[in-house]
């Protein structure tokens, strides 16, 4: 009778059947009984895509692809499974259709680029410059602000810098880098006496402004907005520190023909109208 039932459930495989089987990653039980019962209920994306991974676990690249191809016109995930279904075609002699289905999970949105430039599975085509295209692409979706000339605007700011007076005294150092994918530039400062200070600048594509926002030790705030003008970021602001309140700033970053960078700080008297200099910085790339 157990063998009977045994031979009963091979032959007739329920869901539950295969998702166990799925689940224990027994790939030849879950390929056989997804692909009978996917071949029942043709229109379920669910069971066309185990099914396809399942082939794929096994090195059964064409019936991989094929039910890839079955999932994705039944409602599956686009991106990751034409990203699969590319890398099962890559192990095929069919590599015009393996670059098309990498080109469509990048067009899906499968922005992962150095997860495809890494990927073994798909090494056969990293010599076609349509798989480096699509790398490209990928990135693009993944870092925007990368690719964006309005993000950029502040790059010459980025690096790790000595700081000197005009009279040529070190006053401090400070460390620009970028985050969020190149969306948003962090400078982390250390006056020369071990004062801190910290700011975020990013690009507003709303309202097409460059926005600083910092924090100084002491509870010195700063909010600046501006962009570049000729070559030269400029920002103005408002300052605020407990002990004097309120006071309008503005700042310039000009960058210099031997790679320096000068910082220009300023502020108004409010009673004269008359702008004063508080920091003159000569930004001086640290030796590597």
């Amino acid at each position: 009778m157990l063998t009977l039932l045994a031979t009963l459930a091979l032959a007739a495989p329920t869901v539950e059947d295969a998702d166990a089987a799925y689940a224990a990653e027994d790939w030849a039980a879950a390929e056989k009984a997804y692909g009978k019962l996917a071949k029942k209920a043709k229109t379920d994306g669910r069971l066309h895509y185990r099914h396809a991974w399942s082939a794929h676990q096994l090195g059964d690249f064409e019936t991989a692809a094929e039910a890839y191809a079955l999932a994705l016109t039944n409602g599956a995930p686009a991106a990751i499974t034409h990203y699969n279904r590319a890398c099962a075609l890559a192990q095929t002699v069919d590599q015009d259709a393996a670059i098309a289905a990498l080109q469509a999970a990048v067009a899906a949105g499968f922005a992962r680029p150095e997860a495809i430039r890494a990927d073994e599975e798909l090494a056969a085509l990293r010599e076609d410059a349509r798989f480096e295209a699509a790398v490209v692409q990928a990135d693009r979706q993944a870092r925007p602000c990368m690719y964006d000339p309005r993000y950029r605007a502040f790059d010459f700011w980025v690096g790790s810098w000595d700081v000197f007076s005009q009279g040529g005294q070190k006053v401090g150092t400070n460390e620009i880098s970028l985050l969020d994918g190149g969306c948003t530039v962090l400078e982390r400062w250390t006056g020369g006496f071990g004062t801190t200070g910290t700011s975020l600048n990013r690009f507003h594509a709303g309202s097409g402004v460059w926005m600083q926002d910092w924090m100084g030790q002491g509870a010195w705030t700063i909010h600046y907005e501006g962009g570049v003008e000729e070559g030269v970021m400029r920002f103005t602001g408002t300052s605020h520190t407990l002990a004097e309140g309120e006071t309008e700033v503005r700042a310039a970053y000009t960058p210099q023909e031997d790679g320096s960078v000068v910082q220009h700080l300023e502020e108004k008297d409010a009673e004269t109208g008359e702008w004063s200099t508080t920091f003159y910085g000569i930004y001086r790339r640290q030796a590597d």
